[in-house]
């Protein structure tokens, strides 16, 4: 994933100047307060916060250092949240090239004490990754594999055999949450199978296109969704740098397209944006790739696929 030094390294500076003070003031107890009997976890998304808590229930503090609606691109960090990673048992890091994790722990992973296990949730399941569109970096692999809900029970599998090596008289009830959120999991195929019997007339050759903003949805759209026999191709707005609504609405034209899917954080997503689209007649969704309930999130990016594809086949048909 194409890395944008220039607008992270003042930040990753100002880190860094912080990282003395944070580690001085760091406690040998792991948690504080009513999390003192606890220990503490950390991890670089929401949504892994909630696969702990599906698997392990409040067993474990788990910090987050990019909170919900965050781009993963830009780095956003503080010193309170520096100085909870030092207080970890574990980080769990996505492991992928995400632009905020390789900033990070390339400046500050020497520093982090050895007390603190670094387990990386990508590097031990096997994915097929796919190339990503971002920025034309079309030689890199995407690094958005949370977005498919097979690779997220994958790293759920990960995380909890790690949290049954750190409270391991709770086995059995991590095994269990294991289970339920595999549970979860399934339903979203559930789901995307019964998008797939409603729209039949897609093929690997000829696709559904998708147009989105962001392109971070790769292995949903084009692989994920592949399984179940619906095949969409995805074309992103912005695969060669930032784009104006007008330049947008342009590329959505050419690709024969009338809807566009954003993320929270896109320039697609402001008001005005949104209001020059809508105007031209594009209908605009709005998806979350950083939600904290990605199951949730994926959910509902199948009910904004099924009225598109209505859409699009009703207008097909006319």
């Amino acid at each position: 994933m194409l890395m944008k030094k220039s607008s992270i390294f003042l930040i990753i500076v100002a880190i860094v100047v912080l990282i003395g003070a944070a580690a001085a003031g760091v406690v040998l107890s792991k948690n504080n307060g009513d999390n003192n009997d606890r220990e503490t976890v950390t991890v670089t998304m929401g949504w892994e916060a909630e696969i702990i808590e599906d698997i392990a229930g409040d067993d474990f503090n788990v910090e987050v250092m990019l909170p919900a609606g965050t781009s993963p691109h830009v780095v956003y960090s503080t010193p309170s949240n520096v100085a909870n990673l030092y207080n970890s048992a574990v980080y769990f890091e996505v492991g992928t090239d995400v632009e905020w994790e390789v900033a990070f722990l390339e400046d500050v992973k020497e520093d982090i004490p050895d007390s603190v296990e670094i387990v990386n949730l990508s590097e031990s399941i096997a994915y097929v990754g796919m190339m990503s569109e971002e920025y034309g970096e079309g030689d890199e692999y995407d690094a958005h594999i949370w977005t498919s809900p097979e690779y997220l029970t994958e790293m759920a599998k990960v995380i909890e055999e790690k949290l049954t090596a750190l409270n391991p008289d709770h086995a059995g009830e991590y095994a269990a949450g294991l289970e339920g959120y595999t549970a979860a999991a399934e339903k979203v195929g559930d789901a995307m199978q019964a998008l797939a019997d409603r729209y039949t007339t897609s093929t690997a050759e000829s696709p559904y296109v998708v147009m989105v903003w962001h392109p971070a949805w790769v292995y949903f759209l084009q692989q994920y969704a592949a399984d179940y026999s619906i095949y969409f191709d995805m074309v992103s707005v912005e695969s060669n740098g930032d784009v104006t609504a007008d330049k947008a609405i342009e590329i959505i034209e050419n690709n024969n397209g009338s809807a566009i899917f954003v993320s929270g954080f896109d320039e697609g997503s402001t008001d005005a944006v949104k209001e020059v689209m809508e105007k031209n007649g594009i209908t605009v969704y709005t998806i979350d790739p950083t939600s904290e309930n990605m199951l949730a999130a994926l959910t509902e990016f199948i009910g904004d696929l099924d009225g598109y594809l209505g859409d699009l086949t009703a207008t097909s048909s006319e």
